[in-house]
């Protein structure tokens, strides 16, 4: 996965948007925040690993790789708004998904409370031990966020 070209990707979408909605020196940061915490929680919330009350299923695999792209859009834009990049896709310790998705939770307010390169870092490491807890490769992940770019891309198009 080359992560440079997806945050240059992502902040060509974030430019968009920025100019479409004359946001132009606006603090975007605490809703890029707020934005990647609901997008982790649907994606946990599409695989159901923490319902242990239900019998109902996970959703089907390709909604949760779309869901994980959505996340992915929001961890890179924050990547790019704070100045902190991370150019590869590393993984950080085991366990089950709900621990992984604790563990994201807890490096998403880590950074939030510091921002610094470790900590976005460890928001990044954290995001891709989900995708890869979950089965994805490096380039599933890659192949669905640049699906799901083009998507919102159209959506800005259209007055989304």
């Amino acid at each position: 996965m080359n992560l440079e070209k997806l945050y240059e990707i992502q902040g060509g979408l974030d430019a968009h948007i920025i100019k479409e909605k004359g946001l132009e020196g606006e603090n975007l940061i605490p809703n890029l925040f707020l934005a990647l915490k609901v997008e982790v929680a649907e994606l946990a919330n599409e695989t159901r690993c923490f319902k242990h009350w239900s019998n109902k299923k996970a959703s089907p695999r390709e909604v949760i790789l779309e869901e994980y792209a959505d996340g992915l859009h929001f961890a890179l834009s924050l990547g790019n708004h704070t100045g902190f990049h991370k150019n590869h896709g590393g993984y950080t310790r085991g366990g089950s998904l709900t621990d992984t998705f604790n563990d994201c939770f807890i490096a998403i307010a880590d950074f939030e409370a510091n921002s610094n390169q470790q900590t976005y870092d460890n928001l990044l490491a954290s995001f891709f031990q989900i995708g890869k807890t979950l089965g994805f490769s490096l380039k599933e992940i890659e192949e669905a966020y640049l699906k799901k770019n083009e998507i919102n891309h159209r959506r800005q198009m259209d007055g989304y």
